[in-house]
């Protein structure tokens, strides 16, 4: 197994310590787990939503910067939606029933919201914001 080494606060550090005996037994399975997690959730989020949902919702996430710790929920990702609907006008933008979107996002879970916008994120602050097809396309849509 490679050996690598990562910057983190002290506060995590003791966290990680406490929970596993030591930093590095807790980082190796945090990566672990949050590698199976994520799998196993965008997985399933394949085909809930349409292209153009989809589109809004990296749309009103453009020049946003993704905070895990705050917007980790489904309920911020709903006003964040809303307020770019209500701001933005992309729903027409867009040509989405809000409706359906709002209530196709309060049926995820917490852990379905963050990975969504993680993923957003992702694609806007680590891949450049291109190739925008074929991001959406991983979501496998119909």
């Amino acid at each position: 197994m490679k050996t690598s080494s990562f910057r983190t606060s002290p506060q995590k550090e003791e966290y990680l310590k406490d929970i596993w005996g030591s930093t590095s037994a807790g980082a190796t399975r945090s990566v672990d787990a949050y590698i199976a997690l994520r799998k196993r959730i965008l997985n399933g989020l394949k085909n809930r939503f349409t292209q153009n949902e989809l589109m809004l919702l990296i749309d009103h996430q453009n020049g946003t910067i993704f905070s895990p710790s705050l917007f980790s929920t489904t309920e911020t990702m709903q006003h964040s939606v809303s307020d770019a609907i209500i701001l933005d006008g992309l729903d027409s933008k867009w040509e989405i029933d809000k409706q359906v979107l709002f209530e196709k996002i309060s049926r995820l879970s917490d852990p379905e919201a963050y990975f969504i916008r993680e993923e957003i994120d992702r694609f806007w602050n680590h891949m450049g914001g291109e190739n925008i097809k074929e991001f959406v396309n991983s979501f496998s849509f119909p």
